[in-house]
């Protein structure tokens, strides 16, 4: 999923499914600038880009191949 014009926002939910880590641990990334930081899109809520979660989690993949 690399086309940006399919991109959406997704719920923390749906990022833990993909990444397999708790959302303990993915706030934490986030602080430690080493996670995708979510957007709020007019409420409370968070949302993450399905692009970026899923760039990462190759970033993840490359570095352990490395």
């Amino acid at each position: 999923m690399s086309d940006p014009a399919k991109d959406r926002l997704i719920a923390l939910p749906e990022v833990k499914d993909i990444v397999g880590y708790s959302g303990a641990t993915i706030y934490r990334w986030i602080k430690a600038r080493k996670f995708p930081s979510p957007c709020h899109p007019g409420d409370a809520s968070s949302r993450w880009s399905e692009v970026e979660v899923r760039a990462w989690q190759e970033e993840q993949k490359a570095k352990r191949a490395a």
